[in-house]
């Protein structure tokens, strides 16, 4: 199958600080099953790494149970993490506006951490998160500075408005799309003279 002969796969315009961005997939490598052979010599890193992966996991659950029945119990999370040695990141403050974190496992999605974190009141854990292999507990929460919440108001309602604008595009472009049954013209190839 040629490149022409696919019909693109078109995904969500993207808005960014100074363009939009389309994204289409070019082409699909077909999928092939491989001989024995072929893939032998990677079978055993392929086990050790799913045993890995399936202890972690079963470690991950083990410590969601303790943790509860933990604080259930009138125990720290310091002294319940000690207990299992599990490792404690401590994290700054973050807000659902929070756009950078230090000391954040580059896998975890900001946003998705700051939107377990607002869900929780000092004191509470997270569930156990089996894809990124970890669990959220809040220890508190800091004081509302005024003056400074004052300060940054402006900025924090750019950045919302900012937010709500690429969603009305998107909603918008999206329906357009499907009003016009919107196809994206694929790139010409240029044709070579017949031999």
């Amino acid at each position: 199958m040629t490149l022409t002969d696919e019909k693109p796969v078109m995904f969500n315009p993207i808005p960014g600080y100074d363009a939009v961005y389309l994204i289409a997939r070019k082409s699909k490598i077909p999928s092939e099953l491989q001989t024995y052979d072929a893939v032998k010599g990677k079978l055993p890193e392929d086990y050790k790494n799913y045993m890995a992966q399936e202890m972690a996991r079963k470690a991950g659950y083990a410590f969601q149970t303790n943790l509860t029945n933990g604080l259930m119990l009138k125990k720290t999370f310091d002294e319940l993490a000690a207990a299992d040695q599990v490792e404690v990141i401590d994290l700054p403050p973050l807000s659902l506006a929070s756009t950078t974190l230090t000391n954040l496992d580059p896998r975890v999605n900001l946003r998705y951490l700051a939107s377990v974190v607002s869900k929780l009141e000092p004191g509470q854990a997270s569930p156990y998160n089996p894809m990124l292999g970890f669990i959220v507990y809040v220890s508190g929460r800091p004081p509302i500075d005024a003056k400074k919440m004052e300060e940054q108001l402006p900025e924090f309602v750019a950045t919302l408005r900012q937010i709500r604008q690429g969603e009305a595009f998107n909603n918008w472009f999206r329906r357009e799309a499907e009003k016009d049954r919107l196809v994206v013209p694929q790139q010409e190839t240029s044709v070579g003279a017949a031999n």
